[in-house]
């Protein structure tokens, strides 16, 4: 007999998300962004920073410059039962700190692995900022 220890339910966060660029308590949230992807490929900078000409690229060289924080947000809908654990993971980013309704979570400063996060306690049935 095999018994189940646990199901794999995934929501796909994937599509548009709110950004702004700086730290979280100065970024305003202005700008629109498709996750996943990179601020260079959606052509996010700094205003005033010249950017590469044609020819001066190399093939990893970005078009657009832009070093600092940069803030994500995104409601999203979860339906779980009690007693289930949730997890926010995120893959080929960059250090990052996760708030879940408005609560610091953890942060995680690794580059070449998934970024995983135990959201169980700051999750609220329904829509979660």
């Amino acid at each position: 007999m095999s018994e189940t220890l646990y199901q794999e339910r995934y929501i796909n966060l994937e599509g548009s998300w709110n950004l702004g660029l700086g730290k979280k308590e100065e970024a305003v949230m202005n700008q629109r962004v498709q996750l996943p992807g990179s601020l260079d490929e959606q052509g996010k900078d700094i205003e005033g920073v010249e950017k590469s000409k044609p020819g001066e690229t190399m093939y990893l060289t970005p078009e657009y410059h832009y070093e600092g924080y940069a803030v994500y947000e995104r409601d999203f809908e979860i339906d779980y039962q009690e007693g289930e654990t949730v997890l926010f993971s995120m893959e080929r980013t960059r250090a990052a700190k996760v708030w879940v309704n408005h609560r610091f979570v953890g942060q995680d400063d690794r580059l070449t692995a998934p970024q995983i996060f135990d959201i169980t306690q700051t999750v609220k049935q329904g829509t979660t900022e």
